[in-house]
């Protein structure tokens, strides 16, 4: 009777750091592709990504402005403007509420950001939707939904 118990704590033991590794590395992957986003350094935003024929990322603004990229834009994307730091000095970058439904290879995210400075904040909910290919997590969908909250 021991040894079951000792196996079935061992082995939820395994499955518990083996989720949280995958966590972590959803998160890297995630906050490397925003700090490449910052930087106008679209190819390596990109890099983050698993184009396929279902590759979407949609932004919505407003509730009448939204931004849409396929499989084809997004392979093609530019970046343009000067990089925006993410530092203390400009501008700072938190995530809240992380949910994860990771399933094998695939793995569904939500979280909450908050994007500003001292004079102005912008609110998101986001989502992705996350494949693991050879070994590393990538981006194959985005939703964005900036928020109002003053």
């Amino acid at each position: 009777m021991k040894k079951v118990l000792f196996s079935l704590l061992l082995s939820a033991t395994s499955l518990l750091a083996i989720a949280q590794n995958n966590e972590t590395a959803i998160k890297n992957v995630l906050n490397n592709e925003t700090s490449a986003f910052y930087a106008r350094d679209a190819k390596k935003m990109v890099s983050y990504w698993h184009i396929t024929p279902q590759t979407s990322m949609y932004i919505l603004l407003s509730p009448s402005t939204a931004l849409v990229f396929d499989a084809d834009s997004l392979h093609k994307y530019k970046l343009t403007g000067e990089p925006t730091k993410l530092d203390l000095d400009q501008l700072t970058l938190s995530r809240t509420n992380w949910k994860f439904c990771i399933n094998g290879s695939s793995a569904y995210v939500t979280f909450d950001s908050n994007l500003g400075n001292a004079k102005e904040k912008q609110y998101t909910h986001e989502t992705r939707f996350m494949e693991k290919i050879n070994g590393e997590w990538k981006i194959v969908s985005s939703n964005v939904v900036f928020a109002n909250n003053k």
